[in-house]
């Protein structure tokens, strides 16, 4: 059985979202000039976030400007992928009393996606400890989850406790074992100042998650969908299934002044012991090494992307006007759990024995419909004639009994397990050839008989034109026929 990794959203979603942009307007109050400024404020915050970072000279936060554009803009497309992403996700145990923690958790985007996407966990009595340097968006953020809660679900239990505290320093502030560890957009936003690479900052953060998880914890890790987000998806990746991770020159430019590290170090001797502590759940479908590890490197990266409807009119509005509009969602994300538990989450769906779509669909040559790329124990696949299954799907497949490789990328062919072809040959294109190019030699045409009508005016018996009949006449004769 197939299962999609995104879905739309349930009638309290569409609730909240509805809310939303009325609650912004509480807590932010803009005047009519702030408003008709926050297109450009998007904009801009959007160029400082992405290709000029450098230029940001102090945080976004402390400037209204650029924390109202975040808020109305980056805030809501972030809950947005995150809600359609979460009610698929198998959380394994939790307990009815839970203590959940999310670390740069700014306005709240990952705590206030699970309330909002999640039923079963809004009936549970969770503590929710969220960690961030910056006050403003998380006394925001709770301001905001509060009005929520008191609209839709006044009932909730859950609890709020927001640390003003860098991530690396939150742990050392909690003192019961964390059952859901969530980190959104923590992996790519590393602290530039250290002088220790992006590796050792994403090494440091798991080990101290690690231990501060419970017997069932669980840790979720999200960045968008680019390449370098992917990259540093797949770092941790590495460290989970203790895989080697080989140094990046494009990626470590940027902490050329850092301390050097060692990529073989004894890291995995101290940490691991027995056995890896945490197991991947999802996106892989097993711990192996990952078929794109080097295609980073050229122009594949481990995203999914998600269609952008239902999202409230104010934000289409308001993205249509800055020109950052868009009609699909992207990230990047890995879902880990403490081994025994992903025994028994990944026991329940069967996953080493699928594949997860990993790409969008796209003619091959010589084949019928639109294929994907996805990922199985066997390696890279490439899923003929299977446009049907959205981007993400975790799909059972079948291989033919002769192994064959696409040839561009070396990718395993296969179909979808219920298709009815039993060969790749009944996907083959056959060209269809006119029949006007290989005519049969045995039968010639016969020439055309003649009528008694054709045969009486043939040769030199044919009657005259008439005067309307007649060509090459002079311009003189045709004036002179119509006078």
């Amino acid at each position: 059985m197939n299962k999609e990794l995104f879905t739309e959203f349930d009638p309290f979603a569409l609730k909240a979202f509805d809310r939303l942009y009325p609650l912004l307007a509480e807590l932010i109050p803009m005047k009519p000039s702030q408003k008709k400024e926050l297109p450009y404020a998007c904009k801009e915050l959007s160029e400082y976030l992405t290709t000029d970072r450098e230029f940001l000279s102090r945080p976004y936060w402390t400037s209204p400007r650029l924390l109202s554009a975040y808020f109305h803009y980056f805030m809501v497309w972030n809950l947005i992928r995150l809600c359609k992403l979460f009610p698929n996700l198998d959380l394994g145990t939790i307990p009815q009393k839970a203590v959940f923690m999310d670390l740069g958790s700014g306005p709240l985007t990952i705590p206030l996606a699970l309330w909002i996407s999640r039923e079963d966990l809004r009936r549970k009595d969770i503590a929710f400890i969220c960690a961030d340097l910056a006050p403003q968006p998380l006394h925001l953020g709770k301001s905001l989850f509060e009005k929520l809660r008191q609209e839709l679900m006044p009932e909730c239990t859950w609890k709020i406790q927001t640390l003003r505290t860098p991530n690396h320093k939150a742990f050392r502030q909690i003192h019961e074992p964390v059952d859901f560890l969530t980190m959104g957009n923590v992996l790519n936003e590393g602290d530039e100042k250290k002088k220790i690479s992006a590796y050792e900052q994403i090494r440091q953060l798991y080990e101290n998650a690690n231990q501060a998880l419970a017997e069932n914890g669980k840790i979720f890790a999200v960045e968008p969908g680019t390449r370098q987000g992917a990259r540093m998806i797949q770092i941790l990746r590495n460290l989970c299934v203790n895989e080697t991770e080989e140094a990046d020159e494009e990626f470590d430019e940027d902490f050329s002044d850092a301390a050097p590290h060692d990529y073989e170090d004894d890291f995995a001797d101290d940490f691991y012991a027995d056995e890896a502590p945490c197991k991947i759940i999802s996106p892989c479908p097993l711990d192996i090494k990952c078929p794109l590890a080097k295609a980073h490197k050229q122009n594949a990266w481990c995203h999914f992307n998600a269609k952008a409807d239902c999202i409230p009119k104010e934000l289409r509005e308001l993205s249509q006007k800055a020109g950052l509009d868009k009609d699909s969602v992207s990230l990047s994300y890995l879902y880990l759990a403490k081994s025994r538990e992903a025994d028994k989450i990944l026991a329940r769906h069967n996953t080493a024995e699928k594949a997860r779509i990993i790409s969008d669909a796209f003619p091959v040559p010589k084949y019928k419909g639109r294929a994907r790329y996805a990922c199985h124990k066997k390696g890279l696949l490439l899923i003929l004639d299977s446009a049907a299954a959205p981007a993400g799907t975790l799909c059972e497949v079948s291989f033919p009994q002769k192994t064959e490789r696409d040839f561009k990328s070396k990718a395993l062919l296969c179909t979808l397990k219920n298709k009815n072809c039993k060969t790749l040959k009944e996907l083959e294109i056959k060209e269809s050839v006119p029949e006007k190019s290989f005519p049969d030699k045995k039968t010639k045409k016969q020439p055309a008989q003649k009528t008694a009508k054709t045969a009486a005016y043939s040769g030199q018996d044919r009657p005259p034109r008439s005067p309307k009949q007649s060509k090459g006449q002079t311009n003189e004769e045709k004036k002179l026929r119509r006078k």
